[in-house]
């Protein structure tokens, strides 16, 4: 077994640190990213890597840009290759470029480059957290441990969210009902899902038009259906309407509702998921998510939303949206990956359950 080594590039400088500190105190190794006038990056490890086992901590978010993020990233898996390392194992909490993970158009499949990308320069492994959709593992011709984080999130609706065993879980649309679904079934809790959002996922491009307004609410009458309610506008066809939150299925009338999903970004489908369980009576809203990105001006955006409170991992640093956001809490994910880090190194399996600390930052 080779000695273990950790490395980090520029994008998340305070997780890799918070992961080598629990890894029983073990240094991060001294490596040099820097940047060229013209913006090249600039790598130099400096430190022996022979025959180790070298991790290099680098979200696709954070600190840096993404593109600068993916360079860095590439740049220190080819050094440390060259360098003649045993194993180079990536650790990318937030994987980049994994929103763009299918084809449209005429256009290409960007987290499918990055993974060939990634083995390319010399990756022999990789470690992520709550990839999504898990479908992308088949993008990898390396071995690839996904590491889920529902298990912090279990945690953390039990010590933090009051009377949780009334709450009940919401999917903010369909695709993010089994996300919902496995921490509802873990907690014992109803789930409910938020209907609409049946246009494409543009509302993170630059540029792109606003949210419509929702046009179409459902409510339950006590029975075991949910019927559709027309609204103010007047009645509307479900099918035939272009509406982003058009109702909500489910008992969440006087109940605390946490919305549970993998990335929080541009942030309006989460506001307009929380106005439709606002509207249909919902005591508190609380968003939980894994990578929170809050690209733009989502922090202010949320502080001045229908939700409680966000809740996020520090998979990607989040010192600047803490400053503008009062709603937003940071629960650390480090110990998720710092014993991936062990496993891997002791060629230990992956699959067998181990306990895990919750902390807040």
């Amino acid at each position: 077994m080779g000695l273990l080594k950790l490395i980090r590039g520029n994008s998340c400088p305070e997780l890799a640190e918070a992961v080598a500190l629990a890894l029983d105190g073990t240094e991060l190794s001294k490596a040099t990213v820097t940047k060229f006038l013209n913006g090249e990056t600039s790598v130099s490890v400096n430190t022996s890597v022979r025959e180790a086992d070298v991790f290099i901590i680098q979200s696709g978010s954070g600190e840096v840009n993404a593109n600068d993020a993916v360079m860095e990233l590439l740049i220190l898996i080819n050094a440390c290759r060259t360098a003649s390392a045993r194993r180079v194992i990536g650790v990318v909490p937030y994987f980049p470029y994994a929103k763009q993970n299918k084809i449209k158009n005429r256009g290409a499949i960007p987290a499918k480059l990055m993974a060939s990308m990634i083995k390319v320069a010399g990756a022999t492994q990789l470690i992520t957290l709550d990839l999504s959709p898990a479908q992308m593992t088949g993008f990898f011709d390396i071995p690839i441990d996904n590491m889920n984080v529902w298990p912090l999130i279990t945690q953390y609706i039990m010590n933090h969210v009051a009377d949780y065993k009334r709450a009940v879980v919401v999917a903010k649309n369909a695709g993010a009902s089994k996300r919902a679904t496995t921490v509802a079934k873990e907690l014992k809790l109803d789930v409910a899902m938020v209907l609409g959002d049946l246009a494409e996922d543009d509302d993170d491009v630059v540029g792109a038009p606003p949210p419509s307004p929702s046009r179409v609410s459902l409510h339950s009458t006590g029975d075991d259906e949910d019927v559709a309610q027309a609204s103010e506008e007047g009645a509307t066809d479900l099918r035939e309407t272009p509406y982003r939150s058009g109702g909500v299925i489910g008992h969440v009338r006087g109940r605390t509702c946490i919305i549970i999903d993998d990335v929080i970004d541009s942030a309006s489908k989460f506001i307009s998921a929380a106005n439709a369980l606002a509207a249909m009576g919902s005591s508190r809203i609380v968003v939980i998510a894994t990578h929170g990105i809050l690209s733009g001006s989502a922090p202010e955006d949320l502080d001045a939303s229908a939700i409680d409170e966000i809740v996020v991992t520090n998979s990607i640093s989040q010192d600047r949206a803490l400053t503008r956001c009062t709603k937003l809490k940071v629960m650390r994910c480090e110990s998720v990956l710092a014993e991936a880090v062990r496993r891997v190194h002791n060629d230990e399996c992956m699959s067998s359950e181990w306990s895990t600390k919750l902390e807040m930052a």
